[in-house]
């Protein structure tokens, strides 16, 4: 079952309407590589109708259902099944080359986060570095 239509039943079970700009948006979440910045769902919407507050409040309704994560150091969105996401994550961005990488946190590495007075919210947390290539470079 695609994104698209997992996100759909979601959205039903949660009493939200899937109105055809919010299947729009669900087919470009769908069909983008890894990660999509709001700008370029707008660029992307079928006959460009789709205006920037209904983007801005529909990816609002996916990122409280779990649906979608916010990079926020890139202002970029990533699709995230809500429907199994019951384990704590971490973004690594790399600041050089916006690469962004997905972990899953360790329970070793919850006890490190939590020493240092760091509890993530929503249980994510995004660490902006240098990436290995970048580094070399």
């Amino acid at each position: 079952m695609s994104y698209s239509h997992k996100a759909q039943s979601i959205l039903k079970k949660n009493k939200f309407k899937c109105t055809p700009s919010r299947l729009a948006i669900l087919d470009i979440l769908d069909k983008t590589s890894w990660v999509v910045s709001f700008h370029d769902i707008v660029k992307m919407s079928p006959d460009k109708k789709l205006d920037d507050v209904t983007v801005y409040r529909f990816l609002q309704i996916l990122e409280d259902l779990h649906l979608v994560k916010k990079i926020t150091s890139l202002r970029w969105y990533i699709t995230c099944d809500g429907w199994t996401h019951d384990h704590n994550h971490y973004f690594l961005v790399c600041n050089w080359c916006n690469d962004v990488q997905e972990k899953v946190v360790t329970s070793k590495q919850k006890e490190d986060f939590s020493l240092l007075g760091i509890h993530p919210d929503h249980k994510c947390l995004e660490i902006v570095w240098k990436c290995w290539d970048c580094s070399q470079k």
